[in-house]
């Protein structure tokens, strides 16, 4: 039974006023610390409140530019972060896109979408830290596979973990953020009627996987747009998961904002801020370019 669009009316205009002003008056105050916190940033990058350093560049509003674009490795930190967002992003959309189509109507994706909340549920530095037990040389794959497989009686001397491309960081990206994907891929799939879609497809004459690719994926994609950016904007930004397998000479952008931010001296938070800026505008080109 459909309601009486006048009835509904009625009862909007009756709601009480706090009631009405609330939605609104959430987004003022969430954007409002946003802009407070964006305007904490903006300030000591352009020299506003006397922290930029020592001598000439006190007064320079561009000096903490310089002095964040003198750390060594800068133009190395801003390439790993660029790269480890778009790959780790990329890397863990296609798994995800293969798991649906391949068992779609399946037990097994049954068994992985009740697996996922406990997946989630689970931070993201610890687990940064299973996947070192996981993949590092003494790890449990070594050790389940040597020395019967390898020949190896001793760990092998290979740099594994905080390698210096960010390889081990995206491996560990794509675990974690595939069962965010995956959720979120699971939930908008009722939306789309994606099982008609498919046996659709297959009555034309397309296998099952190619049915789902061609029927499917863009119209789920449209609705996956949304956890795509935030994967690519966490791959490119997160600081605990390079804090635990990411690599350190030079770290990822993100791990230089930190160091200079919880640096004792002041006179980092300068170089700080102007970094945070540049992390945050490289996540808008990425986003805009993805």
């Amino acid at each position: 039974m459909q309601t009486d669009p006048s009835r509904r009316v009625e009862r909007e205009r009756s709601a009480p006023l706090l009631l009405r002003l609330f939605p609104g008056a959430t987004i003022v105050l969430l954007a409002g610390f946003v802009a407070a916190g964006l305007l904490g940033t903006i300030a000591p990058a352009f020299g506003v409140g006397g922290i930029v350093g020592a001598g000439d560049n006190r007064l320079d509003p561009l000096g903490a530019w310089r002095m964040f674009f003198d750390i060594h490795g800068v133009w190395q930190a801003i390439w790993l972060s660029v790269k480890i967002g778009i790959v780790s992003t990329f890397g863990a959309l296609v798994c995800c896109v293969l798991i649906l189509a391949g068992l779609q109507g399946t037990r097994i994706l049954s068994l992985v979408e009740r697996a996922l909340s406990p997946l989630l549920s689970v931070p993201h530095a610890a687990a940064a830290l299973g996947f070192v037990f996981l993949i590092s040389p003494s790890g449990w794959i070594m050790r389940g596979i040597s020395p019967w497989a390898t020949g190896w009686d001793r760990p092998p001397d290979i740099l594994i973990l905080n390698d210096l491309g960010g390889w081990s960081l995206i491996a560990g990206l794509v675990v974690k953020e595939l069962a965010f994907l995956l959720l979120m891929s699971l939930a908008a799939l009722s939306q789309i009627n994606a099982w008609d879609r498919v046996r659709l497809s297959q009555l034309l004459g397309y296998g099952k996987f190619w049915a789902w690719m061609i029927t499917v994926m863009p119209a789920l994609y449209g609705q996956i747009r949304l956890p795509i950016y935030a994967v690519l904007a966490y791959g490119m930004s997160n600081v605990d998961m390079a804090l635990v397998l990411g690599p350190g000479a030079p770290p990822p952008l993100s791990i230089l904002i930190l160091r200079a931010m919880t640096d004792p001296d002041l006179a980092q938070r300068a170089p700080g801020a102007a970094a945070a800026l540049v992390q945050l505008a490289l996540v808008a080109v990425a986003i805009v370019g993805w």
